[in-house]
């Protein structure tokens, strides 16, 4: 009894008011890409730091192809240090590794560091954003365009919840020696940690990738891997109002995906994310909701119709053995995952540090 009382306090918090609208959301199993859950999966959607998972997984095809290898120097041009923040800052000249350059994508999500890549692997970044896009087109993601590698705001940089549920999963399939580069907890820039912006890591059971994402019309999105027993689950979440309402909806997809309660419908059908059609629906520009009068970051404030959740979902997570929860302080159970502040990705101005040598940062201990 006393565990039902609290799915239903947690259901009706997560019911509060708030923008009564339409957010994707997609669960899939990695291994056969079928649908455990999905809610607007393929309605138009801005990416925002999301992009930098295919920034990597072009560059990491770079590497398996031979043209370039993770030791390769890259070096710092005008033209990536005036990309704006969340950045490095690393002056005009300084060099470092393809894999410290991805390490650091991956965990400060630095616009300067994605520019860096772009430029080293692809000879410019016109020519890499080109290969980008082909390389959509060649994994199925028929409704996703890249304009730059970052992810910084452009309305031509759209994608889907069900393109980047293919390209995580092609990221598991394709790259599994560097998969750890989605699950580092944290990385050192010139004296300098900076944490993962994904706080599931290290944190949640399984939890081990991918990228997080937010610029104001997008809202919070991510990007998760989770795999327990021998299984993993993908599952993307976009337009949050703040990283607690992300994690929070993200957790109860997944321990629904788990329970395997969650998506009957699409599991009866065996529906799979290629087989989704496309909508062409547009996305819902959340700037209002997250960057204007409206924003709400005390309190969480997101209807979970929103993303299609039901009662029964909300209160898998809710519920379930604390020791799959979130060890945060201040609590452990949906609703009270968050223990660190709302800034995330591309989200504000952080002071350019002095940089010397990038040194590799020690793989996070608790990564599963």
């Amino acid at each position: 009894m006393a565990g039902f009382l609290r799915a239903f306090i947690v259901f009706a918090t997560l019911c509060a008011a708030g923008p009564a609208f339409a957010r994707p959301a997609l669960v899939i199993d990695a291994a056969t890409g079928e649908v455990l859950h999905s809610h607007e999966a393929t309605r138009l959607w801005y990416p925002a730091s999301i992009t930098k998972v295919m920034t990597t997984y072009v560059a990491l095809s770079a590497v398996r192809s031979g043209r370039i290898s993770m030791d390769t120097q890259l070096t710092v041009t005008q033209r990536a240090l005036n990309e704006p923040p969340s950045k490095t800052g690393m002056p005009v000249g300084s060099t470092l590794s393809l894999e410290q350059a991805l390490r650091i994508i991956m965990v400060k999500s630095a616009n300067d560091t994605a520019v860096t890549i772009a430029e080293g692997v692809g000879g410019s970044v016109e020519s890499f954003v080109a290969e980008m896009n082909r390389t959509a087109r060649a994994l199925g993601m028929r409704d996703t365009n890249y304009v730059n590698p970052n992810g910084l705001p452009d309305s031509g940089q759209i994608t889907t919840a069900r393109d980047q549920a293919l390209l995580a999963q092609a990221i598991y399939r394709d790259f599994p020696r560097y998969t750890f580069l989605f699950s580092l907890d944290n990385v050192k820039i010139g004296g300098r940690t900076f944490r993962n912006h994904n706080s599931l890591i290290g944190r949640y059971p399984g939890a081990d990738g991918l990228k997080t994402g937010f610029i104001c019309d997008s809202g919070f999105n991510l990007v998760a891997s989770v795999q327990r027993n021998g299984r993993r689950l993908i599952g993307v979440v976009f337009g949050a109002e703040n990283t607690k309402i992300r994690e929070d909806v993200m957790v109860a997809l997944i321990e629904s995906g788990f329970d395997n309660s969650g998506g009957l419908l699409f599991r009866s059908r065996k529906a799979t994310a290629e087989s989704l059609p496309s909508t062409g629906q547009p996305p819902f520009v959340m700037r209002d909701h997250v960057c204007g009068p409206k924003k709400q970051r005390t309190a969480v404030s997101g209807e979970i119709a929103s993303w299609g959740l039901s009662a029964r979902q909300t209160a898998i997570a809710s519920v379930a053995d604390p020791a799959r929860q979130i060890a945060a302080s201040g609590g452990g159970v949906i609703g009270n995952l968050l223990s660190r502040g709302e800034g995330d990705d591309d989200s504000g101005a952080d002071n350019p540090v002095r940089y010397g040598a990038v040194p590799m940062p020690e793989r996070n201990p608790l990564r599963r």
